[in-house]
């Protein structure tokens, strides 16, 4: 992954402007409210189909000079950029995603209005705001904005629209996109019905019935797929109000046609009434007596993430999945029968976020180790659990972090709003 100020550093280096990068001297002032919009909305719609920059605090006229934005009484965060796009009447009600960043160069604090990628394209107002008009689609072509009084030529807008429908996707980027509509994936069977029971099972897209999902008994893992006791890699099933019953491992298959494009695992449980992702598991750092700190986490751009609300989401029939309303995995606490796992899991916007909260964390290591105490395999280990992954004490103390974790993370974002 590219380091932000290394790729601007390398975009200013250039001494000009691009299809995905703009350079501004200093922040939009009231007189200049439209264009603040009018700019977001063209990288929005770039054609670069990347996440695009707004860099305050470069003087193009001026061999590129570099501003200090410190004192700019306009500078704005992350929060006021997201204030003001809320009450644009954008079509659909979809507006971009923006994050603000400051990095510092050559001693001066300078801003990023960073404008992610998405496959909700184009933008644009369905109600006029000041000289940005409805119903037009602007865009970027190298250094240059479409005009506020025109739009973008139709093989631009055609792109957009084929973008917006997953129609530029390769086969794994589209099938990413295919899952974000739950609703869509239907069980192969007769009539549409899938028996809950039975070890394998297959599910089609609705519109492209070349993309399935086909999940299988794992016997490679636990006790030959069944997993008879929590252990370290479903220590968030410890956290579950009640037990479940007939847990096993199952591997999901994303495929395009006979191709598989991605695998994962899975826990189903109770009749495959409980149904989740086996999550990934990274290690933080030691404690003092030599343990690593482990956590379980999840980046909601990812495909995991999309798998799980497809699992949470899933039924056995078309009119079970016609009829049921949406439950986002995150919210599964929701429901009378368990509470969420995402108590004690990590849950973070994308991989750039959880690097920078795992750089942070690193300054935090004592303070952690004294929130959470000490785990020892040497000091708690006896007969009946010859191993550390099965020790029920370890499996409470990665609760224990977990839910630290989680607290870390919610006063982390709360400071860099």
């Amino acid at each position: 992954m590219v380091d932000l100020k290394e790729e601007i550093q390398d975009l200013i280096d250039l001494k000009q402007e691009g299809s995905y990068w703009d350079f501004k001297k200093e922040w939009y002032d009231e007189r200049h409210k439209q264009d603040l919009l009018h700019d977001i909305i063209c990288m929005s719609n770039n054609l670069a189909n990347r996440d695009a920059f707004i860099i305050i605090g470069v003087d193009e006229e001026n061999d590129y000079e570099i501003l200090d934005m410190k004192e700019d009484s306009n500078r704005k965060n992350t929060q006021k950029v997201v204030d003001f796009l809320k009450d644009k009447k954008f079509a659909g009600d979809i507006r971009p995603t923006v994050v603000v960043k400051t990095i510092e160069i050559e001693g001066c604090e300078i801003d990023i209005i960073v404008v992610k990628n998405s496959t909700d394209t184009p933008f644009y107002l369905k109600e006029r705001y000041l000289g940005v008009f409805p119903n037009q689609i602007y865009t970027r072509i190298q250094d240059t904005n479409t005009p506020l009084n025109a739009s973008a030529d139709i093989d631009k807008v055609e792109w957009l629209w084929k973008k917006r429908f997953g129609l530029t996707l390769p086969p794994l980027e589209k099938a990413i996109y295919l899952l974000k509509d739950v609703k869509r994936w239907f069980p192969v069977g007769t009539d549409g019905v899938h028996s809950s029971f039975s070890n394998y099972g297959e599910f089609y897209h609705e519109q492209h019935p070349e993309f399935t999902i086909q999940y299988r008994l794992d016997e490679s893992r636990f006790n030959r797929g069944m997993v008879d006791e929590i252990e370290q890699d479903v220590y968030w099933m410890n956290e579950l109000p009640r037990q479940t019953h007939n847990s096993y491992v199952h591997v999901i298959d994303v495929k395009y046609n006979s191709t598989i494009l991605y695998s994962t695992l899975a826990v189903f449980a109770d009749s495959f009434r409980f149904n989740r992702t086996l999550w990934k598991r990274e290690c933080l750092f030691k404690n003092n007596s030599d343990e690593y700190i482990s956590y379980c986490y999840i980046e909601k751009n990812s495909i995991e993430f999309m798998l799980d609300d497809w699992l949470c989401n899933s039924h056995d029939t078309i009119k079970q999945i016609k009829e049921s309303k949406i439950v986002c995995s995150i919210d599964q606490s929701k429901y009378e029968y368990y509470n969420s796992p995402y108590d004690v899991i990590l849950v973070f916007e994308d991989e750039e976020e959880h690097e920078c909260f795992k750089n942070y964390m690193k300054s935090k290591h004592k303070e952690f180790l004294e929130r959470c105490g000490e785990y020892s395999y040497s000091k708690s280990k006896n007969r009946e659990y010859c191993s550390k992954a099965t020790d029920p004490k370890y499996i409470e103390y990665l609760c224990t972090c977990g839910k630290q974790l989680n607290q870390y993370l919610t006063d982390w974002r709360s400071t860099n709003d």
